[in-house]
């Protein structure tokens, strides 16, 4: 806690990362338990891919993922069987092609259609708030005035208002 109260950067830092996290753990749970054996592995295919890419290992829509059907099967809750018929499914429709641990996404966008996919959690960006000095010191001394109307960046009403 003392570190947390000395440094409300790395608090919020720590505090972003943790949401993030909830946030993709609530997506693997929505995909997980509502969508079908194609759009989960569709769904997980995109994200690798856009994870991926972000850090420059996809070349061409190509990518190495080093995990067998089993794997792939037990990370979203399917049959190593039935991953297998799903990217043939996929070949067949020309949307992903595999061979042994590398991955083609011929045309990613059309695979990001067919999982549904809204990567709005994955979105890295720290909200500003977070470091506007007067909103930690705010939160530091733990008064309860906060609100919409004393938000940095609003324009302050005076009370004649």
């Amino acid at each position: 806690m003392k570190i947390f109260r000395k440094s409300t950067a790395l608090t919020a830092g720590l505090f972003a990362i943790a949401c993030r996290q909830q946030a993709i753990l609530t997506e693997r749970l929505i995909y997980l338990a509502r969508r079908t054996a194609q759009q989960r592995l569709a769904h997980f295919l995109y994200e690798m891919f856009l994870r991926l890419e972000r850090i420059g290992a996809v070349n061409n829509g190509r990518f190495r993922l080093p995990l067998s059907q089993e794997q792939l099967g037990d990370i979203l809750g399917l049959s190593a069987v039935h991953v297998s018929r799903t990217f043939t499914a996929f070949r067949e429709e020309g949307l992903v092609l595999r061979d042994r641990h590398r991955v083609t996404l011929p045309d990613p966008e059309a695979l990001a259609l067919v999982a549904e996919f809204d990567g709005s959690y994955l979105n890295d960006a720290v909200p500003a708030l977070f470091f506007d000095r007067a909103w930690q010191s705010h939160m530091l001394a733990g008064t309860a005035a906060w609100n919409e109307e004393t938000m940095p960046g609003k324009p302050r009403t005076s009370s004649a208002d």
